[in-house]
């Protein structure tokens, strides 16, 4: 045996989710992963994400980081979104992230800077993505993409 994962969600109502996600690795000293998170669409435009995650691995690391994020839809082709990440096991700021995204017919294109205090260090991120087809979706949140700790 080696990594056990698991994943849950529950459907508060039509725009409400808890999620919950777990790894584990059944070494001694090995990685330990969870995380809960609470997602909200209070409208069409508007999801807000609220995320707790637990990181354990060996004697050396073990953080608690709270994670919140915003996406706004302002149009059908542009989203915005913010997040921010605090470490509440070590007291530090883990960063912030600002991303711009064009959804076009071929492609979604992402923008995004970001900033971890903790570290000093600053970055810049462009994805670009291929659609294949239209599966009903709008604009997508692509904070996880450009290092957003919490989880979908």
């Amino acid at each position: 045996f080696g990594l056990l994962g698991g994943h849950y969600q529950w459907f508060l109502g039509d725009r409400t989710t808890l999620a919950a996600n777990a790894y584990y690795d059944v070494f001694d000293g090995a990685q330990q992963l969870w995380d809960v998170s609470l997602t909200s669409q209070r409208t069409n435009r508007l999801s807000v994400n609220v995320a707790l995650q637990q990181i354990k691995g060996g004697a050396d690391l073990d953080s608690q980081i709270l994670s919140a994020g915003l996406n706004y839809v302002m149009s059908q082709k542009w989203s915005a979104g913010i997040s921010t990440a605090y470490d509440l096991g070590e007291n530090v700021n883990r960063g912030q992230i600002l991303s711009l995204t064009r959804t076009g017919a071929d492609f979604i294109t992402s923008l995004g800077m970001s900033y971890n205090q903790s570290t000093g260090n600053a970055g810049i991120g462009l994805t670009i993505m291929p659609r294949f087809g239209n599966f009903g979706g709008g604009p997508a949140d692509l904070s996880s993409i450009l290092g957003n700790t919490a989880s979908q």
